[in-house]
């Protein structure tokens, strides 16, 4: 949907659905749009709309890993391969330690020009009904143009496959 919205005295064209709060126009990720008289739930695509394939990886000893990673060790597959704005989903997985115990969960993207920020690229990430936000990541890392983010587990088990909204 491309609509046009006043922001700081001019009309600028805007593509999506848009609501303004405390004065300025925000995106809307979910919503209801009112259609031909009937209410429909709209959903925005976001930077990432797909899923993963959950992989393992394992070293026998140290960790196991399930969901999916590409690189030097892939495991698990990712359909799309990228996000919206063409930034490479390089991760989400489930990391247990088998020595210590606890487990967390990782989300790593390339393509950053620059350090995008724990914040900057995306505010929430859904899988396996879980919602994490950007902002509540337990850890965020840059380097050589991949940011990483790290949460709880999100609870993936080798072989399911599971939806993935990044928005």
């Amino acid at each position: 949907m491309t609509m046009s919205v006043k922001q700081g005295g001019a009309w600028n064209t805007v593509t999506g659905l848009y609501t303004k709060q405390s004065g300025v126009w925000q995106p809307v990720q979910t919503g209801y749009v009112k259609q031909s008289g009937v209410w429909n739930i709209f959903y925005s695509s976001g930077l990432y709309n797909g899923s993963i394939t959950a992989g393992m990886q394992t070293d026998g000893i140290n960790y196991i890993s399930y969901g999916y990673a590409s690189g030097v060790a892939p495991f698990g597959s990712a359909s799309p391969s990228t996000f919206t704005d063409g930034k490479t989903f390089q991760a989400l997985y489930d990391y247990y330690d088998l020595n210590v115990g606890g487990s967390y969960g990782i989300l790593s993207v390339s393509g950053f020009a620059s350090d995008p920020g724990q914040t900057g690229y995306f505010t929430s990430i859904t899988s396996n009904s879980t919602t994490y936000t950007a902002a509540g990541a337990a850890f965020y890392s840059y380097g050589s143009g991949i940011a990483t983010w790290t949460f709880p587990a999100f609870g993936f088990v080798d072989p399911n496959t599971y939806s993935v909204v990044v928005v």
